[in-house]
């Protein structure tokens, strides 16, 4: 049995991230199960969300998570665990140190956290933690590889691309009346809708959208979305364009967004792999791409996807949705088959997944 733990659950919406490993596994013929702290139909609520109320009631949660996992990990040790790190945090490190198994992994989205300034210090410890308490590391970006072995990690690293996201299951059981009202309205008719999806950070390049606005003086169909949590206030402008729904957004929230959306702002300034761009692709959104290293590749590979823009800096991507609201996109080919295809097939990871578990 192959057991994924995961601590963030439906907290920033990891758990569409273990569908996905759930149903790959499963069609590799491999046995699998979400240790998380919710319950699905694949998924064993080890873990309790530590995320919300005081500190006594957090640490408290905390504590009884590690325990449970120490002692489900120590009655299951012959088994497989995956334990999925977002930038190796302290509760990461602690949660990898409480796995008492015989084949651990360590599934590295993140090597260190996206924030907005590096701590070089806290890097450098947990780069000493990687080469000692880390023996096997899964990763879903050839960067992420690169990058671990240039800081000298020589342990077993298995890369497979990224899980194509697929919500057939989920837009079949649809419903209207979990959909809040400012979803709806966040959504404007005649206008060019753009999303900026998922939890707000200045690493996605929130300022970047921001600052656009004033370089679009006089659009007025256009129409811009911000929906997710905004933890640090980082969306602190009015706007008759923008449109904010600084909150948790349910799934059938997030589907009516992409369902109505026009495109998809992916304004990164880091990043490495990205479910945001996976539920773009499954909703055939075309992208606003900024040039990292990662859109830049998925820009040449299939530029059919969206439009990759360089700089990444607010007058760049005004210029992009002044082409946009001109209509000059408006019977562009996006998504052809072609590209599609190759996409699907360079995204096929049973192979792999079949082979290293």
């Amino acid at each position: 049995m192959i057991y994924l733990v995961d601590n963030i659950g439906t907290e920033t919406g990891v758990h569409l991230y273990n569908s996905m490993f759930y149903e790959n596994f499963k069609k590799s013929g491999k046995d699998n199960l979400i240790l998380s702290n919710y319950i699905d139909g694949h998924t064993k609520k080890l873990v309790y969300n530590f995320y919300h109320g005081n500190t006594l009631k957090k640490g408290t949660f905390f504590i009884i998570s590690l325990i449970r996992l120490l002692i489900f990990s120590t009655c299951h040790r012959k088994d497989t665990f995956i334990y999925q790190s977002f930038g190796l945090r302290k509760i990461d490190q602690l949660f990898i140190l409480a796995i008492r198994c015989k084949n651990k992994y360590v599934l590295v989205h993140d090597i260190f956290d996206i924030k907005d300034t590096a701590d070089e210090d806290a890097n450098k410890k947990k780069i000493a933690f990687y080469k000692k308490n880390i023996h096997q590391i899964v990763c879903h970006s050839r960067r992420t590889e690169k990058d671990l072995r240039a800081l000298g990690y020589e342990g077993k690293i298995v890369y497979f691309p990224h899980f194509r996201y697929n919500y057939d299951e989920q837009m079949k059981s649809f419903n209207e009346n979990n959909v809040g009202e400012d979803v709806r309205k966040s959504i404007v008719k005649d206008k060019y809708n753009l999303l900026f999806f998922g939890q707000v950070r200045e690493s996605k390049g929130i300022d970047v959208v921001l600052d656009s606005l004033s370089h679009l003086a006089g659009i007025d169909n256009l129409n811009i979305i911000v929906a997710g949590t905004d933890k640090q206030n980082l969306v602190n402008i009015d706007d008759y364009r923008l449109k904010k729904v600084l909150r948790y957004i349910n799934n059938d929230e997030m589907m009516h967004l992409y369902s109505h959306c026009d495109y998809v702002i992916l304004s990164y300034k880091e990043v490495y792999q990205s479910g945001v761009m996976e539920s773009m692709l499954y909703f055939k959104k075309p992208g606003i791409m900024s040039d990292v290293e990662y859109f830049a590749n998925i820009g040449k590979a299939y530029p059919s996807f969206g439009i990759v823009y360089s700089p990444n800096d607010a007058k760049s991507l005004a210029g992009v949705v002044k082409d946009i609201c001109s209509g000059k996109y408006d019977n562009h080919p996006f998504y052809q088959a072609e590209d599609v295809q190759k996409y699907n097939e360079a995204h096929d990871v049973t192979k792999v997944i079949s082979k290293e578990f």
